[in-house]
């Protein structure tokens, strides 16, 4: 049986990324993207591309200034470069929506600012669903 490493490995091979590339791993400091951080900095080193992070904190949780520490001294202690950005501009509807507009165009705004190619998300198995749960219970349009 194979290790999440080596599967990892495996699943990495085929996006033919050389280690010459820059990519920009998009954290929020939950367990998947920091798993997703961890794998790409402990690819073979010639597999491991320049790793660059991206975390927003959105100040929607009591949590988020201590999560944006957290992300800080770990970028920070691992040598890779950081970019935060503090979301204040909260609509009253459409939250969700909002937050995920105000990422990406963070996101672009990097790639564009460092020449990177690639960016990495994570997401657990039960991210859709979940997703598609909150949708439900809302009575929100599930297509969007």
């Amino acid at each position: 049986m194979q290790t999440v490493e080596q599967k990892f490995v495996k699943q990495w091979r085929q996006l033919k990324i050389l280690p010459s590339q820059k990519v920009l791993v998009a954290v929020s400091t939950g367990v998947d993207s920091m798993v997703l951080l961890w794998l790409v900095q402990h690819l073979p080193p010639k597999l491991r591309p320049q790793i660059y992070v991206a975390y927003i904190d959105h100040q929607l949780r009591v949590q988020s200034q201590a999560e944006t520490q957290f992300i800080q001294a770990y970028c920070e202690k691992s040598h890779l470069p950081l970019f935060v950005k503090v979301w204040q501009d909260h609509p009253k509807t459409g939250i969700e929506n909002a937050a995920r507009n105000v990422r990406y165009a963070f996101f672009n705004e990097i790639m564009q600012k460092e020449k990177i190619l690639y960016l990495l998300t994570a997401h657990h198995g039960d991210d859709q669903a979940e997703t598609f749960l909150m949708k439900l219970v809302r009575g929100g349009d599930i297509a969007n």
